[in-house]
């Protein structure tokens, strides 16, 4: 039997010099010294987000005993990053939202990209890149000094993260390394994790020594809205770049949580996040012709299905995102016309199924049924669950299946509601099929 060392020993020795480098880059050597601008601050934010969200639903999927034993729920740093980035998310009278220079997400992408694939085919690789994070921890106390007495942040305007390595971060990574320490990795795990760990902080290095003082476009570092700009788990697609635009976008965002809390509710501030870079997406796509525009919408509705969202709060996006546009840039009607256009199309083969009538009685009788009549949360529940129903009946699979563990959780809703959104969907269901009776009958 093969005696090998502590791993952690192992990895703090093949890492000491890449450290003294990383320490080394302008960035880092400014963010202490109080000397890094805001905007790149933001910008490492967004990248720690890119990383995070990666290895921590890598480390959560990985089906891998000995991981389960190393990486827990407490350990998650990526909800603290988000509300960093939310904090800075705000219209005035905070900051605008602020682009990110190309090259510094150019890498970052290539970066998840590789630790994805990881994530997938060598899952134990991460330990190491999780032993880099974690050992963060080490500088924090130093960083959190800066970003207070330099930029006035604190563990609730911009600097939970960095707050939370700072109070306890140390502790955690001695308790981190006593346990992979203890962990029975086999030599080529072993091996797999220093790799990692090694390669994943030099394109630290390469990404952060591009971050200080990036400079605008035409006279150096190109800077641009991208999509993780505006949603760190967005991953790489166009979105459009002006500003005023990107303001639009966001309200259309609050408009649409306003309107369709159901989103916030499932799926937490991510689903803010999402609403605004596919609605900064989507506004990108009114460059392109109406038709090839309304195709990419369509597809584009069909992959929100399959995930708990129906095409009816695509829909209203589009619906949010022209009357914003409209509002801040009047001159544009035209092009965010098509927006309307893609909404209309959508809403027209909605009531090819169903009247607006009999979408009404149907939503009537749910929240009379539930007891609920007049209640918000029971109109919006009815208008998902036929929604849903429609969608499918348009051929989109498992739009209602996705809707059921929300909608009919019975950890969550009383039999009474589960009964109620059963019936609803049943009849919605046969409405159709009589709709479609009668079309056949006259024809």
């Amino acid at each position: 039997m093969t005696v090998h060392p502590p791993l952690s020993d192992q990895l703090r020795s093949a890492l000491v010099p890449l450290h003294a480098q990383l320490q080394a880059v302008p960035y880092c050597m400014a963010l202490v010294e109080r000397r890094a601008p805001l905007s790149v601050y933001i910008t490492h934010l967004r990248v720690w987000a890119m990383v995070f969200a990666v290895v921590e639903s890598g480390l959560d999927r990985a089906d891998n005993p000995l991981l389960a034993d190393i990486w827990f729920d407490e350990m998650r740093r990526l909800p603290l990053l988000f509300t960093d980035i939310d904090y800075f998310r705000d219209v005035p009278p905070r900051l605008p939202l602020t682009p990110d220079p190309v090259r510094v997400m150019t890498l970052a992408l290539n970066l998840v990209s590789n630790l994805r694939k990881d994530a997938m085919t060598q899952p134990v690789s991460l330990l190491g890149v999780l032993y880099v994070l974690e050992g963060v921890a080490l500088g924090a106390k130093n960083i959190g000094l800066a970003l207070t007495s330099g930029f006035g942040l604190t563990p609730q305007t911009g600097m939970a993260y960095f707050a939370a390595l700072k109070d306890d971060g140390a502790l955690r990574f001695e308790n981190f390394k006593r346990r992979l320490d203890a962990a029975p990795l086999s030599s080529r795990d072993r091996e797999l994790v220093v790799q990692a760990a090694m390669d994943f902080i030099g394109e630290c290095i390469d990404i952060f020594s591009l971050l200080i003082e990036p400079e605008s476009e035409g006279t150096g570092q190109a800077i641009r809205y991208l999509a993780v700009s505006l949603n760190p788990e967005a991953g790489n697609h166009p979105i459009c770049q002006d500003e005023q635009e990107i303001t639009a976008v966001m309200q259309a965002s609050v408009r649409c949580l306003v309107d369709y809390p159901y989103l916030i509710y499932r799926f937490g501030t991510r689903g803010r996040r999402f609403l605004d870079s596919d609605g900064a997406w989507l506004v990108h796509l009114t460059n392109l012709e109406t038709k090839e525009m309304l195709s990419q919408v369509l597809c584009f509705g069909q992959s929100l299905t399959s995930r708990g969202i129906p095409q009816l709060l695509l829909e209203h996006h589009l619906r949010m995102l022209h009357r914003e546009l409209r509002r801040v840039l009047p001159e544009n009607q035209e092009r965010y016309e098509k927006l309307i256009f893609c909404a209309d199309h959508m809403r027209r083969h909605r009531r090819e199924l169903l009247s607006e009538d009999v979408i009404d009685a149907l939503t009537s009788d749910f929240c009379n049924q539930t007891g609920l009549y007049g209640n918000f949360a029971a109109k919006e529940a009815a208008e998902l669950i036929i929604a849903g129903v429609l969608d499918e009946a348009q051929g989109l699979e498992n739009a209602t299946d996705s809707l059921m563990p929300w909608l009919a959780d019975p950890m969550r809703r009383p039999a009474p509601w589960i009964k109620t959104v059963r019936i609803t969907m049943d009849r919605a269901n046969r409405a159709i099929v009589a709709k479609k009776a009668r079309h056949e009958h006259i024809a």
